[in-house]
């Protein structure tokens, strides 16, 4: 390649992304401004990815860089890869705004899937959150981080653990492995960190019946949400949870309706009485 077609091919059109990331950052134009000066989306999202690839002389302008492949979107090819490498950067705002960025994805960002892991162990709190945020997207084809999601449940910022629960309840049953960690987050501190454990052993389902006489200690929290998400994660184990009758019976007379209200729909459930 001779120079001068190698600088039309590649050297112009980086310039003009960095120029383009240079005016949104200055606020000379907006991002949508700039999105639709880097031109369709998937052309646009190759030429970003190629910038993130540059040296770091890119500075402040590869936080836009991924701002703009969020903004375009991660169903757009070329970009779940994008910002899946952008989680190891070195800057903490690029790391933040590709975890964010991949919670939109779905499970069409599973290829993500190995880099959202390895980034629960972020040093920074918002990269590890939308990290579990964004494994909980991608749903059931995340079931390869279930060991991380579990150990993120010990997290020292309520809000990663919150979100690693409610990961772990949207793999579902192939989550069964995290049951012996999601039943001590029953006991954790926070109220909704022990609301989106249970309801996450509810989605698990009967591969959870090892957590029953956890969720039957649930049902007496002083947390109304909490004692009917008690209820309602018995009755997802279906039959199984016999052993809890009693105490489901007893949350018949709960003074909180929802609360008697998953307490019935769980007693049909296990004497297989639901519809």
């Amino acid at each position: 390649m001779g120079l001068a077609v190698f600088y039309v091919a590649v050297v112009a059109p980086l310039r003009e992304v960095h120029t383009t990331l240079d005016d949104w950052n200055e606020n000379r134009i907006s991002n949508m401004q700039a999105i639709h000066r880097l031109g369709k989306p998937e052309r646009a999202a190759r030429r970003l990815a190629t910038y993130l690839r540059l040296p770091r002389w890119t500075g402040t302008n590869r936080h836009y860089a991924v701002l703009a492949l969020r903004h375009i979107g991660p169903r757009t090819e070329g970009v779940v890869p994008a910002l899946a490498k952008a989680l190891s950067d070195t800057d903490a705002n690029v790391r933040r705004e590709a975890a964010r960025g991949l919670t939109w994805g779905g499970p069409k960002a599973k290829a993500a899937g190995p880099a959202l892991a390895k980034a629960l162990s972020d040093e920074n709190a918002l990269v590890r959150r939308y990290a579990a945020w964004a494994l909980g997207e991608i749903g059931p084809a995340a079931k390869a981080a279930v060991p991380a999601l579990a150990k993120a449940l010990e997290d020292s910022a309520p809000r990663v653990r919150e979100c690693a629960a409610w990961a772990l309840g949207e793999i579902g049953p192939d989550a069964k492995a995290a049951v012996p960690a999601l039943v001590k987050a029953l006991g954790d501190s926070k109220g909704g960190v022990r609301r989106d454990a249970a309801a996450a052993l509810g989605m698990i389902g009967p591969e959870a019946k090892t957590a029953i006489p956890a969720l039957v200690k649930a049902l007496g929290d002083s947390d109304a949400v909490m004692r009917r998400y008690a209820a309602w994660a018995l009755g997802r184990i279906g039959p199984a949870a016999r052993k809890a009758v009693p105490a489901l019976e007893e949350a018949l007379k709960d003074a909180d309706a929802n609360v008697r209200a998953a307490a019935a729909a769980a007693l049909k459930n296990i004497r297989g009485e639901g519809g």
